[in-house]
């Protein structure tokens, strides 16, 4: 608006309606930071599946954005961007190994991101870093093939049939003397001795991994489809890329990333244990993110809202009256044409693309969530598609 010349005396404006030079270079300082927020906000919240190399790359290019400007000689970007930081960092601490392992279990990233961006990012100082991943990936990796090993063993450990007789079991020495492996062969003990003191330890399934050539960068690579058809090659490896992967990294929409309002969890999910809240959590992000939102008085959000537009929520209802605060009819609780009232008119469209994936959709009024959960609702979809087949 400076540089178009909106604050002018021609264009209506008087001398001291215009902004001196020093706050308009606060202007910039602060578009210059935000600049920075938005662009990672944008490829976070835009992109289709975004997979733990692409949020891990993006904050870390945030971070390093933030410490350029962390040590600005412009005292006003310096002390914003080192507040920035300090809050970034926190978060940076808690998920960075989270999200680094995560990206090593996508084909295309592997180690060689992780040296590539220590490298770029962290100078000398990402030796230690990629040493820190790579060990908690090897240390993952062994947990669930020790897991694995268990498992089998426990199997093996079953009775076997009792209806089984021992005379079934018996077999003539003649036929057991020829069956035996060394039958013909009679130094073979002896000669599998020597190949092992001569021969490398056999890989494992994560060395394996690691050594094969990195796949070609895709912006529409499914990597739960990938794993699913590599779990022969890698069993173990397999199922420690189903946890990591199935971990939803956010559960904030792009508008809230944006919103100073403190959210409350809602009334039904104080009371669970943590395991349970994060499990429905988890469920609500997969399901409701391609629905509309659900305007219900009960809400946090909503009875936020309605506060602030002068209404009240009454054993649950809008006013007392209404069990929704998205309404087309009942123009007796809306206030006179453009001032804002607590029951929207508005229609809320939202438009989704439908893939091969998906597997049916859901068309039904916010009563559903009343009801029925997002578990049931999902399972009810499922057996009616099983059922027409």
């Amino acid at each position: 608006m400076e540089s178009k010349g909106q604050y002018t005396v021609e264009n209506g404006c008087f001398p001291v309606d215009i902004p001196p030079a020093k706050e308009w270079k606060k202007v910039r300082s602060v578009c210059k930071l935000v600049g920075s927020i938005y662009n990672a906000a944008e490829v976070l919240f835009h992109t289709r599946c975004p997979t733990a190399g692409i949020y891990l790359h993006n904050i870390w290019e945030l971070r390093v954005s933030l410490r350029k400007e962390s040590t600005s000689s412009d005292r006003f970007l310096k002390s914003m961007a080192r507040k920035m930081l300090k809050k970034l960092d926190e978060y940076w601490k808690e998920t960075f190994l989270l999200l680094a392992v995560a990206t090593v279990m996508d084909p295309r990233y592997k180690m060689k991101y992780i040296d590539f961006s220590s490298m770029k990012y962290e100078g000398s100082g990402g030796d230690s870093q990629v040493a820190t991943v790579l060990k908690a990936v090897q240390s993952l990796f062994d947990d669930y093939a020790a897991r694995t090993i268990e498992t089998e063993n426990a199997w093996s450990d079953l009775p076997s049939d009792p209806t089984s007789s021992d005379s079934e079991d018996e077999v003539p020495r003649e036929v057991e003397r020829r069956n035996n492996p060394s039958f013909g062969f009679n130094c073979l003990d002896e000669y599998n001795q020597f190949i092992q003191s001569n021969s490398q330890p056999p890989k494992s399934e994560l060395e394996l991994y690691l050594e094969e050539p990195l796949l070609p960068w895709s912006k529409d690579f499914k990597l739960l489809n990938w794993w699913k058809a590599a779990s022969p090659k890698y069993p173990i490896l397999s199922k420690m890329a189903r946890d990591l992967l199935a971990i939803p990294f956010s559960l904030t929409s792009s508008y809230e990333a944006f919103s100073s309002i403190i959210k409350k969890p809602d009334r039904d999910l104080i009371f669970l244990s943590p395991e349970l809240m994060n499990a429905l959590m988890c469920t609500r992000s997969c399901v409701l993110q391609q629905g509309g939102s659900f305007h219900r008085p009960s809400y946090s959000s909503e009875n936020q809202r309605i506060e602030k537009l002068g209404g009240y929520v009454e054993n649950g209802y809008l006013n007392g009256d209404m069990a929704v605060t998205c309404c087309l009819r009942d123009g007796y609780m809306k206030f006179p044409y453009r001032v804002f009232s607590p029951l929207i008119l508005e229609v809320e469209i939202k438009q989704n693309l439908l893939t091969e994936d998906d597997e049916f959709v859901i068309v039904a009024c916010d009563g559903i969530g009343d009801v029925m959960g997002n578990e049931d609702a999902v399972g009810l979809g499922l057996s009616s598609t099983e059922a027409s087949r």
